[in-house]
């Protein structure tokens, strides 16, 4: 139960925010991975793109829009044309002259856009006067990724309410993650750090695939260039003094107040404080909690009284499989889609598995529910379903009329399926008058795939820890186990903010009901299974001491550094120059822990964020993961692995093997030997073998 006071918080005198400029990149900002392709002799592609809440235009946007197209096009038949939002914006020919780089400048009229627009290129595209082949592999255009649109702005004054978190800190119709500076002067309290964590692991959920960033901290508010976090008691931070002087001197109350930057009025900030650590812990759990900040309103809130909720529901997509034998698409986030045209894209639904998930050797299956239109040329169309590029079934549409509900059973083989796989279904479309010289639209010609089609995995669960590799998969065990981020026993804000940085990113990766990972130090801790350590070279931890203590951990020392092997020193030196390094070790109760060190604060604020980025998650692997000065990172793998779960009986046999091969092979390469030997004296003797 929350219980508050309402009332608007003083906000200072704004001055005028100066003009802006913003490039929007479609590969950066538009998350436009590769080229648009536009084949045939007509196809239309669609980039979206927002328009943040508080732009105010002074100029009409220029889209600069790169493209390229075949040589073998006849400019006066062929054209790419422009619409916004269902209206006309410019064409031009396709000819000779922007045949490799080819560049349209268009300012688009201001009062064409929207909250979200949609920007539509079409092609017409010919090669000759005569009969042609609509499919003829010259018929082309690309759109660069490269391809951009340039905003002129000012910041309307920031109008923060409550209700609308984590607006204005994020504006989901903005651009890129949300960048956040925590503003704090000192040492930070273990309860201050867990409120931090609580609000950062929520907007990580909230979010989702835009991601939160932490900058360096700061001690005051003026050097913040980014959207900030004030947060704690006045004691702490001075700065907030001034906010809780109207404050009961009774109880646990905490408040919280959308204000600016008086150094920048176009930054919002964010404060969570009280006159108690346990106040400031209420007032960012009422924040953080799923539909309690919904009875927050206004730009300010006392909280009186919280009860602990849940978080906010994940926005995250795809959703990992449940861990139940049989789900449908629709359980991992996915919607009933459609796909249209001669060329149509393919629809692609991704499996993620957990880390210690193991597919059956029987493999699974997918009942794919599928309809299609009519007008099919029903001897060419047909429906496609692969599995990580792996051709699997082709179905023929062969129904005239079409088919409103139709449904097929696939295997999906073992040995193809990965933590991490990729089902997709293409729709290979041909209209039924589709011929040589028949200009036939192809835009009332689709499929559909249903969300209800139904996915079957039997797997078990287990796996060979420590392995770093792990992590790639949702940062598997810690995403949503139940996870302790453990900062040094008096953290910096540099320190917080690097938890403050994993909280969020394992908030993004969860999908679950309950929290289920915090943010505090070893005195404050409640042993959970699984831990994560933060600690910077000259930073006291004790958690990470009694790792030492006990030789659980491979790599220790600052300046005096050692890595040993059971128990063993295999190295030890004196380093002049500091690296970093993520170790990950087990417990005697099979829970899992990952320590995270750095020669100072910042850089382990870089080692948080690496996590958080799946390409490096990919250079993981052993126990020992080293940073080396240019970037590159050495792994290494010196401690015996352990098995974590139930091993089956079918699975006994093949890891038996896999683990014993180096012994098995010298036995094996003996065996082929002698049956040579004997199939030469049987030969000599006239017999055979």
């Amino acid at each position: 139960m929350i219980g508050m006071i309402l009332g608007l918080a003083m906000v200072p005198a704004q001055a005028q925010a100066p003009p802006r400029h913003f490039q929007v990149e479609f590969e950066r900002d538009l998350y436009q991975d590769r080229d648009l392709s536009l084949q045939g002799v007509s196809a239309i592609q669609t980039v979206d793109f927002p328009l943040p809440r508080r732009w105010e235009l002074t100029e009409d946007p220029v889209l600069t829009l790169y493209f390229g197209h075949s040589n073998t096009l006849l400019e006066d038949r062929s054209t790419l044309t422009l619409r916004l939002n269902d209206q006309g914006l410019a064409s031009v020919a396709l000819g000779p002259l922007n045949a490799t780089d080819g560049r349209m400048d268009v300012a688009i009229p201001r009062h064409l856009l929207r909250d979200h627009n949609s920007l539509t290129m079409l092609v017409d595209q010919h090669y000759t006067r005569d009969c042609e082949d609509p499919f003829d592999p010259s018929l082309w255009t690309r759109v660069s990724r490269l391809s951009t649109i340039d905003f002129s702005y000012e910041s309307a004054p920031i109008i923060g309410d409550l209700r609308d978190f984590p607006y204005p800190l994020f504006d989901r119709q903005g651009y890129g993650p949300l960048r956040l500076t925590l503003v704090h002067p000192g040492a930070v309290s273990a309860t201050t750090a867990e409120a931090a964590g609580l609000l950062t692991y929520a907007l990580g959920r909230l979010v989702d695939y835009r991601g939160v960033e932490l900058r360096p901290p700061v001690p005051t508010l003026e050097l913040a260039g980014s959207p900030a976090l004030l947060i704690g008691t006045p004691e702490e931070v001075p700065e907030l003094a001034a906010y809780v002087a109207d404050l009961p001197t009774e109880g646990d109350v905490g408040l919280l107040v959308i204000t600016t930057n008086p150094a920048d009025p176009s930054l919002p900030v964010l404060v969570v404080t009280g006159r108690s650590p346990a106040a400031v812990r209420n007032a960012a759990q009422a924040l953080a909690a799923n539909d309690r900040f919904q009875v927050l309103t206004g730009q300010r809130a006392v909280v009186t009284s919280m009860a602990s909720g849940e978080p906010p529901t994940s926005r995250r997509r795809p959703i990992p499989a449940p861990t139940e034998s049989s789900f449908t698409l629709g359980d991992l986030g996915f919607e009933d889609s459609s796909v249209r045209g001669f060329y149509a894209p393919p629809i692609t639904v991704p499996l993620v598995l957990e880390g210690d998930a193991r597919v059956r050797p029987q493999g699974g299956q997918v009942r794919v529910n599928y309809s299609y239109a009519s007008q099919l040329q029903n001897g060419l169309s047909s429906m496609e379903v692969l599995l990580n590029n792996v051709s699997l079934r082709s179905v023929p549409l062969d129904r005239p009329e079409g088919e409103e509900r139709a449904s097929i059973l696939i295997d999906l083989p073992a040995e193809v399926l990965s933590p991490y796989s990729e089902l997709r279904v293409l729709f290979h479309l041909y209209h039924r008058d589709f011929g040589a010289c028949v200009r036939v639209s192809d835009r009332h010609i689709w499929g559909t795939l249903w969300a209800d089609s139904e996915v079957t995995l039997p797997r078990d669960h287990y796996a060979f820890l420590p392995d770093l590799s792990l992590l790639r998969y949702q940062l598997w065990p810690f995403g949503e186990q139940g996870t302790e981020v453990l900062l040094p026993d008096q953290p910096t804000p540099a320190e917080v903010a690097a938890g403050m940085q994993l909280m969020a990113d394992l908030g993004r990766r969860s999908v679950g009901s309950a929290w289920s990972a915090r943010l505090t130090t070893t005195a404050a801790s409640t042993n959970t299974k699984n831990r994560i350590l933060l600690l910077p070279w000259d930073s006291p931890h004790a958690a990470y001491q009694q790792l030492e203590q006990s030789g659980q951990i491979t790599s220790s020392g600052a300046l005096a550094s050692r890595l040993s092997a059971g128990g063993t020193t295999l190295i030890a030196a004196q380093v002049e120059s500091g690296y970093r390094t993520i170790e990950a070790t087990l417990d005697p109760n099979d829970g899992s822990t990952l320590v995270l060190r750095a020669p100072d604060a910042l850089e382990l604020l870089l080692t948080t964020q690496q996590l958080g980025d799946p390409e490096e998650l990919t250079k993981l692997d052993g126990n020992l993961a080293i940073f080396g000065s240019e970037g590159e990172v050495r792994t290494v793998n010196v401690v015996p692995q352990r098995l974590v779960g139930q091993l089956p009986v079918q699975d006994s046999g093949r890891v038996w093997l896999q683990q014993r091969w180096i012994f098995l092979a010298p036995l094996a390469l003996l065996a082929v030997a002698a049956a040579v030997l004997l199939g030469r004296a049987a030969r000599r003797r006239g017999g055979q073998v």
